[in-house]
């Protein structure tokens, strides 16, 4: 849904009374799922506390009942709905074999990244060639929201993918800021981008376009996958799925980025490279089984691998 800025025209304050927020919830809840309502509840929420914040705005509506978030039993009792009518969002083994077989660069490097170490479609597109050490075969960075930690050690494949990303030739970025990414289109942009276009009559109307989104659904399309809750995130879904055998939950926070929970958090200052390579390695062997000491199927460089994570580095 696009993200309509008032025009300057028309005083915001006027218009935003309870009411009229009442209703913008209720056609959220009509139009949308219940989990992604309540983000457009609280980007909203953010905007307005913002303004009165830096005093850009005198005041607010009271939005406690105006944008109630939708409580989280109904969130919860539409997802598993939603899972038991389209299926759950992960894929299985030999349909994401078959996504990475028929996956081109850099789409297929981004997919393997997704399931090796849990990357979304952001994380994809806002990884910098800084975050990379090849030589050790990791990525290590701290997010930039949240300052948390990410380490996620590399498959051979991821590496191998990753490398050939980096050596071809790349098209010349239209900010320069952007040069740093590892991924860019052969027009020159980020994957994901924030787009700003001006009406007369509307304002600004900010939209969101994801290239990693629509090229990943092009490839389930094409090899008739596709269905409703899957997509490129669901890597990510698959990853955390898998590696919940493992059963180490602290290692599993460290390579998808998230906080480790409670006072944990606080106490526990280092994560050793052989317990997170022990979760990529498992999450490995389901993707493609009998890989500990046996080939797997040829990379798209033609060349055969049995290698896990490298264990020395």
């Amino acid at each position: 849904m696009p993200f309509r800025v008032l025009s300057a025209r028309r005083p915001p304050l006027d218009e935003l009374t309870p009411q009229n927020l009442h209703a913008y919830r209720a056609k959220l809840v009509k139009d949308r799922a219940p989990s992604t309502a309540n983000l457009h509840i609280a980007g909203i929420k953010a905007m307005l506390n913002y303004g009165l914040d830096f005093g850009l705005i005198e005041r607010v509506p009271n939005l406690r009942k105006a944008l109630a978030k939708i409580p989280v039993k109904l969130v919860r009792r539409f997802a598993d709905a939603k899972r038991r009518a389209n299926g759950g969002r992960t894929f299985d083994p030999g349909d994401l074999r078959r996504i990475i077989a028929m996956a081109s660069p850099p789409l297929h490097a981004m997919i393997l990244l997704g399931i090796n170490c849990g990357f979304g479609n952001t994380d994809c597109s806002e990884l910098c060639k800084t975050d990379i050490d090849l030589k050790r075969q990791v990525i290590d960075y701290h997010l930039f929201k949240t300052g948390i930690k990410r380490t996620a050690p590399l498959w051979r494949e991821t590496v191998v993918a990753l490398k050939k990303v980096l050596a071809e030739s790349r098209p010349t970025v239209i900010n320069m800021q952007d040069s740093e990414w590892v991924f860019i289109t052969r027009f020159g942009r980020p994957w994901i981008r924030v787009i700003t276009t001006d009406s007369a009559d509307e304002g600004a109307i900010v939209k969101k376009n994801d290239e990693v989104a629509k090229q990943f659904n092009k490839l389930l399309r094409k090899l008739k996958l596709d269905r409703p809750g899957l997509g490129f995130y669901s890597l990510r879904h698959t990853f955390r799925t898998w590696a919940d055998e493992v059963h180490d939950q602290h290692a599993i926070h460290r390579i998808m980025g998230h906080a480790i929970p409670g006072m944990s958090g606080i106490y526990v200052e280092e994560i050793g490279m052989e317990r997170l390579r022990r979760v990529v390695n498992h999450v490995r062997r389901k993707l493609w089984p009998g890989a500990n000491g046996e080939k797997v199927p040829s990379d798209r460089t033609g060349n055969s691998s049995s290698d896990e994570v490298n264990p020395g580095s």
